[in-house]
């Protein structure tokens, strides 16, 4: 049987996510393999306890070319984190165990961690949640549900300021200057 109403990219295989991403872009910028011309692969780590959005996010950047790492709580995350470090940790404020702000906290305390930027994920959208998530060490906010045409964008501006920035990092302003106050 045929699953006509299956997402699929440009080179006809299913996608894995529950639209298809390519009708988010003007095919004016897609490369031959769907993905958006020009952009910089990183390593991105998402964290979410929640295996819907942690799959829709990670597809989605996968597809933006970015090399994705996965956890479901902090503590997967710290494992991960001893093996490899990323450029962006996307990260959910309620997690199980050890909430996400209190892993923020934690990651900016470590010598070996502190650069990473940390963009908090969450549902909580109440006025103050936003400078929590930004008092925790978190250098942007994003509320869910997230908006799938903007969130690559919006990561690309934060991993941008990253790049560019070489100051050392206990003397920088963080990548909220960019435009990620993303709530």
């Amino acid at each position: 049987m045929t699953d006509t109403n299956s997402p699929r990219a440009p080179d006809g295989k299913k996608t894995g996510m529950p639209y298809n991403v390519t009708t988010f872009y003007d095919k004016k910028y897609l490369a031959d393999d769907g993905r958006r011309e020009g952009g910089m692969s990183s390593k991105i780590l998402v964290i979410d306890d929640n295996p819907t959005n942690l799959k829709l996010v990670s597809k989605l950047l996968e597809f933006e070319g970015h090399k994705i790492l996965r956890a479901v709580d902090a503590e997967e995350a710290q494992v991960v984190l001893a093996d490899t470090l990323p450029e962006l940790i996307l990260m959910d404020v309620a997690l199980p165990g050890m909430d996400g702000l209190t892993l923020a906290r934690k990651l900016k305390a470590d010598e070996r961690t502190r650069h990473i930027c940390i963009v908090a994920l969450t549902a909580f959208a109440m006025k103050g949640d936003d400078q929590k998530a930004f008092d925790a060490g978190c250098d942007g906010y994003i509320t869910k549900p997230i908006d799938t045409r903007k969130l690559p964008e919006q990561l690309a501006e934060l991993l941008a300021k990253e790049r560019g920035d070489k100051t050392p990092p206990d003397d920088r302003q963080d990548c909220r200057g960019s435009g990620a106050h993303l709530a």
